[in-house]
């Protein structure tokens, strides 16, 4: 997985694939859910996710190596609530797949483990998403399952690239009742997408990505700013903190790398 939540890809990116009321409910409720949901979907993310361009270079140079973190602790806070994730993740360099285990404790006592494994075309590719800060997506698939209050449940994503390498589409659970979509459009020079579609059973959202290389940072408007979420990352591209805003209500997460690998090509 981005260990997007990198760390190979950022945190549930700005991944809201709600109504704008659900929106609300996600910052307002990081406990109910569908925040377990979107620990999930940060999990795919992670192990392995605007429309002003602050700054993009329009050749990116592609690195030799790229740091990963293969443990740390990510802590959300919210109005009366708390939730604290430990994850170790590792990388295969032949099979160019990242697997990860998120184990996750909120203040109401709730425990749930989330496992993930998400796959590459090469490990050109999984190095190639660090040509930029925030990160470029390059992951072919992803799949996990979570465990939680003696039920387990699954999901997956597959994403579909132009002949450019550009994310143009990402199919979320194909085939299942949850079935959802989101269509990428617009693009920076970096070849980072600006904006994007999300569309399933009872919603249909849009989101705005802003870059701002300078400070490692993108910013997400859903539904022109419903929800805002901002992401800090560091100069390796893996996720430092992510606030999420909505109405009144806010949620911030941290993330402290304890473990990193450098893998070269």
């Amino acid at each position: 997985m981005s260990i997007r939540h990198s760390t190979l890809s950022a945190i549930a990116h700005d991944l809201p694939r709600l109504s704008a009321a659900a929106a609300r409910r996600v910052v307002a409720r990081p406990g109910g859910a569908a925040s377990k949901g979107r620990v999930l979907l940060a999990a795919l993310l992670l192990c392995g996710a605007s429309a002003h361009v602050v700054a993009a270079p329009a050749r990116p140079r592609s690195p030799d190596c790229r740091v990963l973190m293969t443990a740390y602790t990510m802590t959300t806070t919210a109005a009366s609530f708390k939730a604290t994730s430990a994850a170790t993740c590792s990388f295969d360099k032949g099979k160019a797949t990242a697997n990860c285990t998120i184990e996750q404790r909120d203040s109401t006592g709730r425990t749930w483990t989330s496992t993930t494994e998400t796959r590459y075309r090469s490990l050109d590719d999984l190095i190639d998403e660090a040509q930029v800060v925030p990160t470029l997506t390059k992951w072919l698939s992803s799949a996990g399952t979570q465990r939680a209050g003696g039920a387990t449940t699954s999901g997956s994503q597959v994403n579909t690239y132009d002949a450019r390498g550009r994310l143009l589409r990402t199919d979320s659970n194909p085939g299942q009742p949850s079935a959802s979509k989101t269509t990428f459009s617009e693009w920076d020079a970096a070849g980072r997408p600006l904006v994007a579609r999300d569309t399933g059973k009872g919603f249909d959202n849009r989101r705005d990505i802003a870059y701002d290389d300078q400070v490692r940072t993108r910013t997400t408007r859903v539904n022109g700013g419903v929800v805002v979420t901002v992401e800090t990352f560091d100069a390796d591209g893996n996720p430092v903190r992510q606030t999420a805003r909505g109405g009144n209500s806010e949620n911030t997460s941290t993330f402290e790398a304890t473990a990193t690998q450098r893998i070269c090509r």
